[in-house]
């Protein structure tokens, strides 16, 4: 009966260190916040915010296999902030705007960026689960142009 319980046990902390890993993977950027990595829901995605590139890896799904970084769009500067008025933009050191995703106006405090199951990442005007597209890199099927080109919807 000892051993029921502390199986019974294990299992529950096992569960709850489950929920906690998967509460950490954050799949969307919120307005206000600034982009270090989301990833998409079934973690085979990454996005990233690093030496001035927006990145998207393909992340390995066996040991044997290695992350694959497949899209760079170089924006510049130090930091790449969700603005909220729908504007996607990069700063340099200085907080002098580098690039923005042009859609400054279309969005509005409630505006996300998220980083799909199909590998395209993708910014919505609002209502998360209702939003409407207004910029997206393109990357469906982990494909450069897979669904379209980088830009303003």
């Amino acid at each position: 009966m000892n051993n029921l319980k502390s199986i019974a046990t294990l299992f529950m902390l096992l569960c709850a260190f489950g929920n906690i890993l998967q509460a950490q993977v954050q799949e969307i950027l919120t307005s206000g916040n600034s982009l270090s990595e989301i990833f998409s829901a079934s973690t085979n995605y990454r996005a990233s915010y690093a030496q001035g590139k927006i990145l998207i890896t393909y992340r390995a799904q066996s040991s044997g296999d290695s992350d694959r970084t497949f899209y760079e769009l170089t924006v510049g500067g130090t930091s790449l902030e969700l603005k909220n008025d729908g504007n996607l933009v990069a700063y340099d050191a200085a907080n002098n705007v580098v690039w923005s995703s042009g859609t400054s106006g279309r969005g509005g405090a409630d505006s996300f960026l998220r980083m799909q199951n199909d590998g395209n990442l993708v910014l919505y005007n609002c209502c998360a689960g209702n939003g409407v597209p207004i910029w997206a890199t393109g990357t469906c099927g982990g494909v450069v142009n897979g669904c379209g080109a980088t830009g303003a919807r």
